[in-house]
């Protein structure tokens, strides 16, 4: 729920890894399809058994792949389609494993997605870390965040995986004649033929910037959770954390009070239709650039929260709300547009902005995230993260107006 830390210098902060989920929005399908979120559930409920292996798949390995979830996919800001799944390595040998390539292929075997060298080690973690590497350790597992992009009218209806691998070259004699293959063809993924939801922008004005979101490894996009020892969520793939722009900064004066900074005190809109599921209120504001002190519980990682129910298996979250200003009750029903609450400063975060995201459940930490696309609004740009500072921000680009996209890290949108 805080930040991308790349952005830390950005915003004058060094932020925390973000745990929250759910968020979501209005309720329009961009294609017309009724969105099917039961469906990204049940994926879950065998444990990293979505997919299937290549046919004759018989040969012995050191590794054995899997993901978490099918592929998720939203039209992005930059006008492809991105699919996002989570592709996990596990290893059975006692020795680490280097991944050399990941391939990745449509039913017609056309090649989508080739990650070799420094672009594998930036997609792949430990898989209870963000640490970039290529090694899956002795008897562990790593996690490979796979980000296909297609044109839009070019979705594939199968994924095929292709792992190559390699052992150390002091692995003991017995190990490397253990192994028949050190490459893994798999597994083979349908890709659920479900338009992400259409909503409307959550804020309102100029400047919102997209500080940690999809589709670069960033914390929302690494985030990762067991849920009651049987199976991984990703809770927070196509979340956003919003702070707002002005000129070249997000705050004035020194950024050591929450009123410093321009997101601060913002109304948040109900971005669909729907019935108010949960509210949090009652948790004081944290204090800019410090780490949280109130956050106890896992309930308080979002801060003072909203969750609406849009359909079943679809709710909105909108977090980190300033104490007090909450306008909406459990049971009461929303409409698009309608005020929530104020952006704040609370739970998780290390300054003021607003997590926004879908997901397939109220509960924000055993949910999967689902992708939506915002009906309209202005891409200003995009922040250059290489060459910018906490007061010098550096966005670059036209500016375009969009329609049913994904804005992603690190844009910058207008909203009307």
């Amino acid at each position: 729920m805080s930040l991308h830390p790349r952005n830390a210098f950005l915003v004058g902060a060094l932020l925390l890894l973000a745990v929250l989920a759910v968020v979501f929005s209005s309720i329009r399908c961009a294609s017309g399809e009724p969105q099917d979120p039961a469906g990204s559930r049940a994926a879950q409920e065998t444990t990293n058994e979505v997919g299937a292996p290549a046919e004759g798949a018989s040969q012995t390995t050191a590794l054995r792949a899997s993901v978490i979830h099918e592929p998720l996919y939203a039209e992005g800001s930059d006008g492809k389609v991105h699919l996002e799944y989570d592709l996990v390595s596990t290893s059975v040998f006692p020795v680490p494993v280097t991944l050399s390539k990941v391939e990745v292929r449509d039913g017609d075997g056309r090649r989508l997605l080739t990650l070799e060298g420094d672009d594998l080690e930036a997609r792949t973690q430990p898989l209870g870390d963000t640490a970039a590497t290529r090694e899956v350790p002795a008897s562990g597992a790593a996690n490979t965040l796979v980000d296909v992009v297609v044109e839009p009218d070019n979705v594939p209806k199968r994924l095929i995986n292709r792992i190559t691998y390699e052992l150390p070259q002091d692995a003991p004699e017995i190990l490397k004649a253990l192994l028949e293959s050190t490459t893994i063809e798999g597994p083979q993924l349908e890709v659920p033929r479900r338009a992400p939801l259409v909503i409307a922008p959550p804020l309102s004005g100029d400047g919102w910037f997209n500080g940690n979101g999809c589709c670069d490894p960033t914390p929302h996009r690494s985030f990762r959770m067991a849920v009651a020892g049987e199976r991984f969520v990703t809770p927070e793939t196509f979340a956003i954390d919003w702070v707002q722009v002005r000129g070249n900064s997000t705050f004035e004066g020194d950024g050591t009070k929450n009123e410093d900074y321009f997101a601060f005190g913002a109304e948040v809109r109900s971005a669909t239709d729907g019935e108010v599921v949960d509210v949090r209120d009652g948790l004081a504001e944290e204090t800019p650039n410090n780490d949280p002190v109130n956050v106890q519980l896992p309930l308080d990682v979002g801060g003072n929260h909203v969750v609406v129910r849009v359909r079943p298996g679809v709710y909105a979250f909108y977090g980190h709300l300033q104490p007090g200003s909450i306008d909406v009750r459990v049971g009461d029903e929303v409409e698009t547009g309608q005020p929530v609450g104020e952006l704040g400063n609370t739970g998780n975060s290390t300054q003021p902005h607003l997590h926004f995201q879908l997901a397939d459940s109220p509960d924000v930490l055993t949910s999967n995230s689902l992708p939506f696309v915002i009906d309209r609004y202005t891409l200003a740009g995009s922040v250059a993260l290489d060459r910018s500072t906490d007061t010098d921000l550096v966005v670059e680009g036209t500016p375009e107006d969009q329609e049913k996209t994904h804005p992603l890290f690190p844009s910058v949108a207008d909203f009307r």
